[in-house]
């Protein structure tokens, strides 16, 4: 029967059906009115490169004119690839005023995708850094058709126009009959992760971003300043960052993040929030001495925590060090921008909501946003289920995307919509009666042992409530008796003699037979982290494999 869910969101939003800047750029001029005249919108660490918010506009218009006298124009891509944050977002604003859709990757990824995705979008502008120009330029040997670089960064790179020269633009090209259509123009294809398989193309036109922005309004309790570490490609950045303009909340970004350098920056720039991957929250969590101090300091206010679920040990750690940080998982995804968050509306919270569901405890990814309607349906009849029952988890919402990047100007993939177009999200969950989300497990990476299905999510977990485990990461190989054995992959915490024994022995003390480490565990000095800055399930399977054959 349907699940009978109640509060399952806050009252929805209006999202107006404009053009994205026609809605952003008042909400700036506004919030002017009251905010400092030097407060940053963006500072890029660990350059120290910022825009101001009172900057924002006119470099935008003047960029938009430099920009179209460089021949740009409407619905035409821009690739970039670049680590840079703060003068490439402000390049974007001024792209999006131009209805000029966008499409980055990261300056690592290899240089066949730099050109699989360049000739998808016919990307005749590039944007790039000193650190990405020469395998750009090494990609650029297989496009036939001409390409324009921009960069961006501290210097001009030889035969690229750079950031500063846009500014020096007096605006006057700046062409004031450009008619973008809200619902239907494409504003920006993300990248997915690629935790799954292959990356893809994810298709945001400015409607389905301005709802991303406006379903975070008044949720995310973070004021004044934030800290986060994201590709300026992702969905985190796109919505985020905007929603930042709106507020005149200053973003600390990572252009390179190296855990090790956190508790240093967030010592010195004292972010009011702070958003992580779990992996980095379970790292930080096992950093007793460093929270103490950012505890006396009492700067820290919210800490979101996203990506994928935090495990409990980690979240209580965290609540118990940090009494005054709300610690708030957020899910969202690529195709959809934020979904759900903790909510911070009856202040800060001793632990986060859990719940036990089938003999196990569950952390809460939160109330789905306002505009954010969920359900959970049925794996095989794909009918919807009753709260506690867990399924796929389907979602409708405004800031969904318009679907995959298929061929230019062809119809968008929408392979991942329901006929009745509920996006399905690939990830297993259940719903309460009060409507909190509990996400398990990515269906994909869900494996069987004899005839029990196991989340490696749960091991994870439990492999981090060892107090000398700081990550943990955990895939299972096929196995022809069994079908499957789970793997355990582990850094441990400096000066630890803690063995494989004991930590396989520490997980079955916890946990019946089928979710134990039965291939054993593995140390490493660290765990592979994917592009997006998810620790790459799909690298370790692929690790242990090769070591077998």
């Amino acid at each position: 029967m349907p699940a009978e869910v109640n509060e399952t969101a806050s009252e929805n939003i209006l999202i107006p059906n404009v053009p994205l800047m026609d809605y952003i750029i008042p909400r700036l001029r506004e919030g002017l009115k009251t905010w400092p005249e030097d407060k940053e919108w963006i500072v890029d660490i660990p350059s120290g490169r910022s825009i101001k918010l009172s900057e924002v506009e006119p470099n935008a218009y003047k960029i938009a004119s430099a920009l179209t006298r460089l021949g740009i124009k409407h619905g035409e891509f821009v690739y970039f690839v670049t680590y840079e944050l703060a003068q490439f977002f402000q390049i974007q604003i001024a792209l999006y005023l131009l209805g000029v859709p966008l499409r980055g990757c990261h300056p690592t990824d290899k240089i066949e995708n730099f050109i699989k995705q360049i000739n998808e979008v016919k990307a005749k502008f590039i944007i790039v850094d000193n650190e990405s120009i020469e395998n750009v330029r090494e990609a650029l040997k297989s496009i036939d058709f001409p390409v324009q670089l921009i960069s961006v960064g501290a210097e001009q790179i030889p035969e690229t126009v750079h950031f500063c020269q846009l500014l020096k633009d007096d605006g006057s090209a700046f062409p004031n009959n450009v008619k973008i259509n809200a619902e239907r123009d494409v504003a920006v294809v993300i990248n997915t992760s690629g935790s799954t398989g292959d990356p893809k193309g994810v298709v945001h036109t400015h409607k389905s971003i301005l709802a991303g922005v406006l379903n975070l309004r008044n949720r995310m309790g973070i004021e004044y300043s934030m800290m986060e570490f994201n590709t300026n490609y992702g969905v985190i950045s796109n919505g985020m960052l905007l929603h930042n303009l709106c507020h005149g909340v200053t973003t600390y970004h990572f252009t390179k993040f190296v855990k090790e350098n956190l508790i240093e920056n967030l010592l010195k720039y004292k972010p009011r929030g702070i958003i992580m991957y779990p992996h980095i929250a379970a790292w930080l969590a096992k950093q007793k001495e460093e929270l103490n101090l950012i505890r006396q300091l009492d700067f820290l206010r919210v800490m979101l925590v996203g990506g994928w679920v935090i495990d409990i040990p980690t979240a209580d750690t965290l609540c118990e060090s940090l009494p005054n940080t709300h610690i708030a998982p957020i899910y969202g995804m690529s195709e959809a921008f934020a979904v759900a968050i903790t909510d911070m509306r009856d202040g800060i919270q001793e632990k986060i909501n859990r719940i036990v569901n089938g003999g196990k405890e569950y952390i809460a990814t939160g109330r789905p946003l306002p505009n954010v309607q969920v359900k959970i349906v049925d794996f095989k009849t794909h009918e919807e289920v009753s709260p506690g029952v867990r399924g796929e988890l389907l979602l409708k919402t405004p800031s969904a995307m318009a679907g995959y990047l298929s061929v230019l100007g062809k119809e968008h993939n929408r392979i991942s919509f329901t006929k009745d177009n509920w996006l399905c999200t690939g990830d297993m969950a259940f719903v309460d009666n009060k409507g909190c989300i509990y996400i398990m497990e990515r269906l994909s990476m869900v494996y069987k042992h004899l005839i029990h299905f196991v989340s490696p999510s749960e091991v994870e977990s439990l492999l981090l409530e060892h107090p000398d485990v700081v990550e943990a990461g955990v895939i299972a190989l096929p196995d022809p008796q069994v079908e499957s054995m789970a793997l355990g992959f582990v850094v441990k915490r400096p000066g630890s003699k803690c063995t494989e024994t004991e930590l396989v022995k520490f997980v079955a003390d916890k946990a019946p037979f089928f979710k134990q480490l039965h291939k054993g565990v593995r140390f490493m000095d660290a765990l592979p982290i994917g592009l997006g800055g998810k620790v790459d399930r799909m690298a370790l399977k692929r690790m242990a494999m090769e070591q077998i054959h």
